[in-house]
């Protein structure tokens, strides 16, 4: 709204002077200078060079048909910088663009009543719906007040764009305007403000999981096939309906195979360890959530953990699980009870004072989160078919070591005859004392103690769980040169997925075992 303000503005002062015939090349040659300026914002880079062009065509040749524009604009920005052309922001402005060149007239003659606000429904309808698995694939969700926002913000921006020519005036003859600066300010904060409020609203921001491809295929068909039955071209309209609803047949057949399976996603949070134990359409739960390093600003839940549950639509989540109270592995989960649901979280009954422990307690009192305190061998069944089996650090462990990863709660997840083990940080000796003790689970995948440090995962340990997959949880390039080479040679045999090589690791399973693994490069 600032720039179209500016521009606007300065068009509107120099009108008087510069005759019509030099006032087009005068916009384009203004245009194309305030391009260069902005030309990091994408959307106002797309905006610019369309209406130059729109601007050019008709002076040059009298007309200037909007289709061959648009395609003329997104040629030119991808030429200059193809980078551009993944610009969420900017793909969503384009198809914005497009859909209400061609539903606005059909959308608002099915509307009635005052035409202000028949205009604002209609512009806001057609974003809405129409950009819906765009902005779910690019942002993670979609407003629902933006349809009511684009009616409010309109007065202010016309408001403030109407009286900056009086400001300028009254400024540059007296020194100041202060009714007219006023009333500008009263408009700003208007803009600046509704925003604000509407994010306080319930359910302002709707988080969606993020769309398949073929999904957002079929949708753009579907829209396709709307607009085609209201401009009454009904053989386009057939053709476009009927491969939306073959797309649409793909993805639902898609969707019931993942029934009865569980996904264990451990998600590359760095030098961390944070997974997603998710029954698709059934519940998730979490071990542990990633975290920085104990002097990094940078809020590896915040910013790389919470916002990959809420691309893959986990906004709910059954229970939290926690290995023990390092600030690599806990980060993420004080963000998930901070920003999404968690209905249960389970950590060590150790270090009463810990900061971080202390932080989830706070976190968890002021999000309705309940509280397990672990202290002894426990077993959690859970509706949706997962068992999670506890077991705390052996008496011999917890006596002699004075090493706050032998803190660390093992984790067995079981599904059926699926089982996967977390380890958290525990050390070998940890480990050994497990295994003396019988207290080792058989395990389909185990994921490797401490980042792959040479302090865990004994040759015992490994014959004790015999996995078939190991999987390390570590930062590319970390400053400890970890996977350490030993631990590598005592894996061998095993199959080994790291996320620092690997990214995003995903394990599938259903009753009877694994039944493919994936790996996703963010």
């Amino acid at each position: 709204y600032l720039h179209v303000m500016l521009i606007t503005a300065v068009i509107g002062l120099t009108a008087g002077f510069i005759g019509k015939k030099y006032r087009d090349w005068a916009l384009i040659a203004l245009l194309i200078l305030y391009a260069v300026i902005n030309s990091y914002r994408p959307v106002f880079l797309r905006v610019t060079i369309l209406s130059i062009l729109m601007i050019f065509w008709k002076r040059r040749y009298g007309y200037a048909v909007f289709s061959d524009m648009m395609s003329l604009t997104i040629m030119i920005i991808g030429f200059s910088n193809p980078l551009i052309l993944f610009d969420g922001g900017f793909v969503i402005s384009v198809c914005a663009s497009a859909l209400i060149r061609y539903f606005y007239k059909p959308v608002y003659g099915m509307l009635s009543g005052n035409a202000y606000v028949r205009n604002g429904l209609t512009m806001g309808l057609i974003f809405t719906i129409g950009t819906l698995p765009l902005g779910a694939y690019f942002f993670g969700g979609v407003s629902l007040y933006s349809v009511i926002a684009t009616i409010i913000f309109i007065p202010p921006v016309l408001g403030i764009i109407l009286s900056f020519p009086i400001v300028f005036v009254l400024t540059s003859i007296f020194g100041c305007a202060p009714l007219a600066s006023g009333f500008m300010t009263v408009m700003t904060y208007i803009i600046m403000y509704v925003p604000r409020l509407m994010d306080k609203l319930i359910s302002s921001y709707i988080i969606l999981p993020r769309p398949s491809l073929v999904f957002i295929a079929a949708y753009a068909l579907a829209v396709a096939a709307a607009g085609f039955y209201m401009h009454k071209k009904k053989k386009y309209f057939s053709y476009a309906l009927f491969v939306s609803a073959a797309l649409f047949s793909s993805v639902i057949a898609s969707q019931i195979m993942r029934l009865n399976t569980v996904e264990v996603t451990f998600v590359n949070v760095g030098q961390g360890d944070g997974a997603i134990i998710d029954v698709p359409y059934r519940g998730s739960i979490l071990i542990d959530g990633g975290g920085g390093s104990e002097y990094s600003t940078y809020n590896i839940g915040e910013k790389v953990f919470v916002p990959y549950l809420e691309t893959q639509g986990i906004v709910k989540i059954e229970a939290a699980f926690v290995s023990h109270y390092h600030k690599d592995h806990i980060e993420g989960i004080i963000a998930t009870i901070e920003n999404l649901r968690v209905r249960n979280v389970f950590m060590p009954d150790v270090m009463p004072e810990n900061k971080y422990r202390k932080a989830i307690e706070e976190a968890a009192a002021a999000n309705n989160t309940k509280i397990y305190y672990i202290s002894e061998d426990t077993r959690v069944l859970f509706d949706n078919g997962l068992t999670v089996s506890i077991t705390v650090p052996t008496a011999k462990t917890a006596l002699i070591s004075d090493d706050e990863n032998d803190t660390s709660l093992l984790y067995n997840v079981e599904y059926g005859e699926f089982s996967c083990l977390f380890t958290g940080d525990m050390s070998s000796f940890a480990e050994r004392n497990l295994a003396a003790e019988n207290k080792a689970f058989d395990c389909d995948v185990l994921k490797v103690a401490h980042h792959g440090s040479d302090t865990s995962t004994s040759t015992e340990w490994l014959e004790a769980v015999s996995p078939e997959y190991a999987v390390i949880s570590v930062g590319e390039n970390n400053a400890y040169d970890l996977p350490d080479e030993d631990v590598l040679e005592r894996l061998d045999g095993i199959r080994v997925l790291r996320t620092d090589k690997n990214g995003d690791i995903k394990i599938t399973a259903d009753m009877r075992g694994i039944k493919r693994v994936d790996s996703y490069r963010r």
